[in-house]
């Protein structure tokens, strides 16, 4: 079955600048001779591994990104490959990787250009944040990061929830957070309707010059978005509900999806199949690795 369907998909990182090293290498010739996807993606940080220019750095990552696409096919004619471009910059005052900034979005920007350019499926990062709490910092980090990925039109975005401390670690709140933030720009991309216009003009007829749209008809099957997590009270209410802030909703929220967290069914057959194939195998790597 796996040898006519892709099952899995991996991702393979260069040595960037302009290496793949033989670890990547074999590791890609194992994944395109099984028909197993694979993401090219160079490790671009802009102003180290990468030329401190958004265009420069776009040059870099593509030579490279196509090198591996083009071995992959040599292994394995249409194996199944993405254009993979984790857009990233470098502090210089510190060279610490940077998460979400203008210079990476537009590199996002670019690489979903060149992947339509080349009809290879587009893959980005999304909600990354170089900050160690859920803070106005996380936010701002993942929307530059997020809203590119999106407008860009990447097919598959990955790192999309939770990451932060530059994808060290991931936060709970974070999670549920970024999770509606996702929510929210895919309600986006669906753009105008227009197949309900004869009813929204029948609507401002009834309402009338003075009126409310509250009590319509169209308002209560509207499906204008709403952050569930969003708070939109006065601040007595929130005053008296405890001062809760986005972090502390966004742990209260992750706590209850925990505790309602059900695990799916499983034959107790394969169960105990998989787990000694996976003892197994962990076995077999330790002993290689000594």
């Amino acid at each position: 079955f796996a040898t006519n369907n892709c099952c899995t998909t991996s991702l393979i990182n260069a040595n960037s600048p302009l290496v793949w090293d033989a670890t990547m290498l074999d590791a890609l010739k194992v994944y395109a001779a099984n028909n197993h996807a694979v993401m090219c993606s160079p490790f671009s940080m802009a102003g180290a591994s990468t030329p401190a220019s958004n265009v420069g750095t776009m040059a870099v990552v593509t030579a490279e990104a196509l090198m591996a696409i083009a071995f992959a096919q040599l292994v394995r004619p249409g194996s199944p490959v993405l254009f993979g471009v984790p857009a990233m910059t470098v502090a210089l005052n510190s060279g610490a990787p940077v998460h979400g900034s203008p210079d990476s979005a537009i590199v996002q920007f670019l690489a979903g250009q060149m992947a339509r350019r080349y009809g290879i499926p587009h893959r980005a990062i999304a909600n990354c944040a170089s900050s160690k709490s859920a803070d106005m910092q996380a936010a701002y980090d993942s929307m530059w990061g997020l809203f590119p990925a999106f407008l860009a039109g990447a097919q598959w975005i990955s790192m999309a929830g939770g990451m932060m401390e530059g994808t060290l670690g991931v936060g709970y709140a974070k999670t549920v957070i970024d999770f509606e933030q996702l929510d929210a720009f895919y309600h986006f991309c669906q753009g105008c309707r227009f197949d309900d216009l004869d009813e929204i003009f029948e609507t401002v007829k009834e309402v009338g010059p003075g009126g409310h749209f509250l009590g319509a008809a169209h308002t209560r099957k509207a499906d204008l978005f709403i952050f569930p997590s969003q708070n939109n009270v006065t601040y007595e209410q929130w005053d008296a509900e405890g001062r809760k802030d986005s972090e502390q909703t966004g742990l209260d929220k992750a706590k209850q999806w925990l505790e309602r967290y059900q695990a799916p069914a499983i034959d107790p057959v394969l169960d105990a199949a998989l787990l000694g194939f996976i003892a197994e195998r962990e076995s077999a790597i330790i002993q290689e690795i000594r």
